[in-house]
């Protein structure tokens, strides 16, 4: 009695993505890496295509990991605190052809360790009114990355779902205890908001308590938070394919394309001429 294997068929592909550019390119790699283009489940090379072969990827930390098994240290232990000497074992020992650097450093100054993370002091407690050390955290750090990156791609996901640019918002209203402290200008640098100009934001308050109020003394108001209402457009960002790209893109600062954030890029690079030309430098 013969067997058919049983066979699914997947409509749709993984999207093709080629990492690094070699010097015709534009970039100063030897060879690029393409990932992706998958039409099956792994392993199931018989359902679909699967144009481009897995890679074999190493993780490289930039400073040692607190928690980093012992296991490991036997392979890595001599350079696990020398990021390019770890990614060169990784290539040249264990047929790495790809390393992701994990980027944990981040300060570099006065710092707290403890059990929990390394922590940036702001202020010193003598300089407090509490009498206690101001800090920030990697993990705080982390943690605005991330809320201004879900920010950032729900606003960009928004525009592109209804077919205008970030060019055709006229106002960016913010409510809440959110933006009752919000730095407009120093939104912008770090990616939480689109690079429109401070111009076009304005913090408006507790809206909730405002409009709660005024539905309750107005019949008008109540008639146009109902058409406001029905006239909403909901956008459920979990079923959006692009979600993730657009959120991964966004969590760096201000963004991996730095082209979407012109004023940002020419601060940066005003910034780099002057450190370029200070004394310390030459």
């Amino acid at each position: 009695m013969s067997f058919e294997i049983p066979r699914e068929s997947f409509p749709a592909k993984i999207r093709t993505v080629e990492i690094d550019a070699t010097a015709d390119d534009g970039g100063t790699r030897s060879g690029t890496v393409t990932l992706g283009g998958v039409s099956t489940l792994p392993f199931h090379s018989f359902e679909g295509e699967m144009p481009n072969p897995p890679v074999i990827a190493m993780e490289v930390f930039d400073t040692p990991p607190k928690r980093y098994l012992r296991t490991l240290l036997d392979y890595f232990g001599d350079v696990v605190a020398k990021p390019g000497a770890m990614a060169k074992k990784c290539v040249e020992e264990y047929g790495a052809e790809m390393n992701s650097l994990r980027r944990d450093g981040k300060f570099n100054e006065t710092l707290i360790r403890d059990s929990r993370s390394d922590r940036y002091v702001v202020a010193e407690a003598s300089d407090t009114e509490t009498g206690r050390n101001i800090f920030i955290s990697q993990n705080d750090i982390i943690n605005i990355m991330r809320a201004k990156a879900a920010i950032f791609s729900a606003c960009t996901l928004l525009t592109k779902n209804i077919g205008i640019s970030i060019d055709d918002i006229d106002r960016i209203y913010v409510a809440g205890g959110f933006g009752s402290r919000l730095n407009f200008d120093k939104a912008i640098t770090i990616g939480l908001f689109p690079d429109m100009g401070t111009d076009k934001c304005e913090y408006l308050g507790n809206t909730s308590l405002q409009g709660a109020y005024l539905a309750l003394l107005s019949a008008q108001h109540r008639t146009d938070l109902s058409q406001i209402a029905n006239n909403l457009t909901y956008i459920d960002l979990s079923t959006e394919s692009d979600y993730m790209n657009q959120y991964t893109g966004a969590l760096f600062l201000p963004h991996t394309d730095v082209n979407l954030f012109p004023s940002v890029r020419g601060m940066l690079r005003a910034t780099a001429r002057a450190r370029e030309s200070s004394p310390q430098f030459e």
